[in-house]
């Protein structure tokens, strides 16, 4: 359950921010988010399954998690940056 109340809020929370910051074009950002998740859905199958079996489970698993802290990252420091 925590899982999928996080991803129902980060997902509201993207929905909110695009229709805040693109108030003239909301369905265009809405549009190409739902591409980008999409495309990230179907590519996801083709290459875990190949990394998990070619990789440990542990380092396999590492390295998704040191990618979602990267793009973590990158995001708080456009966050910190854009206050200046």
């Amino acid at each position: 359950i925590p899982f999928g109340f996080g991803m129902t809020v980060l997902y509201f929370s993207a929905n909110a921010y695009l229709i805040d910051t693109f108030s003239t074009h909301v369905a265009s950002a809405l549009a190409a988010k739902t591409v980008v998740r999409s495309g990230m859905g179907a590519a996801m199958p083709l290459f875990i399954t190949p990394m998990f079996h070619n990789l440990s489970n542990e380092w396999a698993a590492s390295l998704l998690a040191f990618l979602a802290l990267a793009i973590v990252s990158y995001f708080l420091f456009v966050w910190d940056f854009a206050r200046c």
